[in-house]
């Protein structure tokens, strides 16, 4: 357990297991740690691809593979980086990871709702934009509305002279179908038929409307996809906020998920540092000042000779050389 996690983490194991139990239970917490996210992270790659995009078994076992391991290097990243200016960036990425997962796994657990919100902004922007249509035609239609009216009423009034013609009432004054009784049921005719052709174009022009209003309606149901990732985003926010309870639910559950997702950042900023950290540490600068001192080739600080076994032999060795030469 102890050699994995020191894996994951990027610890020498053969140090660590000589250390403290503190330390031990550090490298352990963090190791386990990352796994949270990665676990969360496949599920809900594969819940969202399978369940909610609607696709296949293979394809979303892919995408949610790839996002554990994508998942897993940043994590395992934020728990190897150290300094001020890379705690900051693995903040940030923290907070940007545990946020879109957290709006990930709400699509998922939210989807029955998030399917009606979805039909609900559908049949809204269908009868938008059959509004529209008919608003192109309103104009058009009110003239030929008023037109047929108008030709109507002309019609009737002249049938109404004829009536009145026939019978003496009105007119010449002599009843019966006479030559002015014909003209002027003639002149009826020639009104009915100019009533009947406007009647005729206004109700093209209302079977044109109809027809456009439900071309609209058919392109409206053939682009709309209830698989379209940010529409779906959008209709959840919408759903949200209509209800108070609904709310409140959705912030606690997110924050659930929000403070999972960034448990990784948690661990390792609340844990304080232990003996392990600080021998590394301590190796660290060890090192960087014996670089130091190769760097300045100060041999008063660093002198080879006195300090290895082997440099003290080889400076022996040279010394009898040296005296045996000079002796002959």
């Amino acid at each position: 357990m102890l050699k994995l996690c020191c894996a994951i983490t990027g610890d020498d194991y053969s140090l660590v297991r000589q250390d403290t139990p503190k330390s031990k239970k550090k490298i352990i917490t963090l190791g386990f740690a990352v796994f949270i996210p990665v676990m969360l992270w496949f599920a809900n790659a594969y819940l969202l691809m399978n369940h909610v995009l609607n696709e296949s078994v293979a394809i979303s076992l892919l995408t949610a593979l790839f996002c554990a391991v994508f998942i897993f290097l940043i994590e395992r990243n934020i728990v190897m980086s150290n300094g001020k200016l890379t705690a900051i960036t693995r903040i940030i990425l923290g907070l940007v990871i545990a946020l879109l997962g957290s709006i990930g796994f709400d699509e998922v657990i939210f989807r029955k709702d998030i399917d009606q919100q979805m039909e609900m902004n559908k049949t809204e922007i269908i009868q938008d934009r059959q509004n529209s249509v008919k608003m192109n035609f309103d104009y058009e239609l009110n003239l030929l509305a008023q037109e047929v009216n108008e030709k109507h009423i002309l019609w009737i009034k002249a049938l109404e002279i004829a009536q009145k013609e026939s019978d003496g009432t009105d007119g010449s004054g002599q009843k019966g179908v006479h030559e002015i009784t014909k003209l002027k049921l003639q002149i009826a005719k020639q009104k009915e038929l100019d009533y009947l052709a406007a009647s005729a174009k206004l109700e093209e022009l209302k079977g044109k409307v109809s027809l456009d209003i439900l071309k609209a309606e058919t392109d409206i149901q053939d682009s709309f996809k209830n698989d379209a990732l940010l529409c779906r985003i959008k209709a959840m926010f919408e759903l949200i906020s209509k209800n108070g309870w609904m709310k409140v639910a959705y912030i606690l559950f997110t924050v659930l998920i929000f403070m999972t997702e960034f448990i990784v950042v948690i661990t390792k900023y609340s844990w304080p540092v232990t003996n392990y950290e600080r021998k590394v540490e301590l190796i660290e600068s060890i090192g960087e000042r014996r670089m130091q001192q190769f760097i300045t080739e100060d041999k008063k600080v660093f002198q080879p000779v006195k300090t290895f076994p082997m440099y003290k032999n080889a400076e022996k060795r040279l010394k009898k050389l040296s005296n045996s030469s000079a002796i002959f």
